[in-house]
């Protein structure tokens, strides 16, 4: 991100991010999708006005567990 800083400045720079999620209550994870996933996350993200892919993987699966629920 920053082209000149050093590999330690970029490892603890991820420290204190990941700390920061979960002071939050959140974790960080890599998912690896095709495109046409991705491009599908995206579309929903413009659509409902989020920031980022995470909030639109957060959304549907809330909606998953929430009809999961109905469903009992």
């Amino acid at each position: 991100m920053y082209p000149s800083e050093t590999a330690e400045a970029k490892r603890q720079r991820s420290r204190v991010m990941r700390k920061r999620l979960r002071d939050a209550g959140m974790t960080e994870i890599v998912l690896v999708l095709p495109k046409s996933c991705v491009d599908q996350l995206d579309a929903q993200k413009s659509h409902r006005g989020l920031r980022n892919r995470g909030q639109v993987v957060e959304q549907l699966l809330s909606m998953g567990r929430t009809a999961d629920q109905q469903s009992l």
